[in-house]
């Protein structure tokens, strides 16, 4: 058992994630032998809160323990703050995780034109194969594709870079030991394969809504610049974004229609000086000279169409409008009877990975739609992924039917508090938004 990867995980667990404090202990003591060494009163000389230091105080490795069994039995790598492969640009921001989790392959970072693509799950049928054809360019010109994973956009950027034959990163929002969502079990296996999955969250960490914007601050962090897609109000893709105008990267964005709501991101994002977007070149081509030896331009080679054409049936209505954003997440639900229904449904269901990428399992990396009854849909909710408040706002708008914020805030919920949970819900499909400014369960 190596002691220094125990003593990293007993940091990286005894300090909530997207604390600024393993920097400034790194700073300050030099190595992790030395932080988990040191006592009360030698914390009590850095700028760190009073919670901080009981924690760090604490020495016991239990947690340390269990996690590493894990990852020794389930082939996940450790990434840590003195590796060498651990990334420079990462540790020049303000808050740099003190280790990663990971399964794949790891590259030297900084040796390479990383560049996060991000936008909205709820994406449109164009939105999605613009994703894809030019996350496969990137790829196949020897960029690297960054994301969270997520369904729609980044979904589609991960795949067209791994059907490019190109290198691509997946970052997840909770633990290594399980695949979220659901619906990108096979991209979560061949990145695995093919690619690479960081995590900063320890196994068996759940999914909750809170993790993603911490999460985003290393999405831009990682690469030099940050490309979005569709993207609305309140998406996470904007989080990303103003993570990485902070950190001083360069940002991309794609225009669109000045009317269309899925655009609204972008234009804002341009509009305060992101440059255009309208094909992978316009980035590599800026960034080509810094990374001659992985750029080539003049690589030219087109994505399958039929290929693409295939993951498009698996997300999009047949003969729709191709502007029209998909709205509603689709559960994934195996068996012949459920091949052609276009009926919807959430789905949070989280699913540990070990069981999950066996050899033999061949569903796509997008969900199916599937006809799912009302006790169906009810089990499929699993409330205890959310925090407290937005399980409450949850189950007020399932109370009452369609509510607008202001009918739910009189249920004793601040307003704040109340914009911050539709969101998240509705990013997972627990929430739908109706006309009039309503929502439904």
């Amino acid at each position: 058992m190596d002691n220094k990867v125990l003593y990293y995980i007993w940091l990286s667990t005894s300090l909530r994630p997207g604390s600024k404090t393993p920097k400034i202990l790194f700073r300050h003591f030099g190595s992790i032998d030395k932080i988990y060494a040191a006592e009360k009163d030698d914390y009590k000389s850095l700028e760190i809160s009073q919670g901080e230091i009981a924690a760090l105080t604490n020495k016991d490795l239990d947690i340390a323990k269990k996690c590493y069994d894990y990852c020794m039995r389930s082939n996940v790598g450790f990434l840590c703050y003195e590796d060498p492969y651990y990334p420079e640009r990462l540790k020049i921001i303000d808050n740099p995780p003190a280790m990663f989790y990971y399964k794949g392959r790891l590259i030297h970072f900084d040796d390479n034109l990383c560049i996060t693509m991000v936008g909205t799950r709820s994406c449109s049928e164009r939105g999605f194969r613009m994703a894809y054809n030019e996350g496969f360019s990137a790829a196949c010109k020897g960029a690297v594709v960054v994301n969270g994973l997520a369904l729609g956009i980044d979904g589609a950027c991960i795949a067209g870079a791994l059907d490019a034959e190109g290198y691509a990163i997946g970052l997840l929002g909770c633990g290594i030991d399980r695949v979220y969502p659901e619906g990108n079990r096979d991209l979560f296996k061949r990145l695995s394969e093919h690619g690479l999955i960081l995590s900063e969250f320890a196994p068996f960490t759940k999914p909750i809504g809170s993790n993603f914007p911490i999460r985003n601050r290393v999405l831009s962090a990682l690469s030099v610049a940050t490309v979005v897609f569709e993207a609305g109000e309140g998406s996470g893709a904007l989080i990303t974004a103003r993570h990485a105008i902070e950190q001083g990267r360069r940002i991309f964005a794609v225009p669109g229609k000045p009317y269309d709501k899925n655009y609204a991101g972008p234009l804002e994002l341009i509009k305060d000086g992101a440059t255009v977007f309208t094909e992978a070149d316009d980035v590599l081509s800026e960034y080509s000279m810094s990374f001659p030896h992985r750029i080539n331009l003049a690589n030219t080679r087109k994505p399958s169409s039929e290929k693409l054409d295939k993951y498009v049936s698996r997300y999009f209505k047949k003969d729709t409008d191709p502007d029209t954003p998909v709205n509603r997440r689709y559960a994934y639900k195996s068996g012949p009877a459920n091949q052609q229904n276009n009926s919807t449904s959430p789905e949070t269901k989280v699913v540990e990975a070990e069981p999950i990428i066996k050899k033999e399992d061949k569903t796509p990396f997008i969900e199916k739609r599937v006809d799912v009854s009302d006790t169906q849909k009810e089990k499929s909710v699993d409330l205890s992924l959310f925090s407290t408040v937005e399980i409450a706002v949850y189950e007020t708008v399932k109370k009452n039917g369609s509510m607008t914020p202001d009918e739910i805030t009189a249920h004793g919920f601040k307003i704040d508090e109340v914009l911050a949970a539709l969101t998240i819900l509705e990013i997972y499909g627990l929430v739908a938004a109706e006309p009039g400014g309503k929502y439904k369960a």
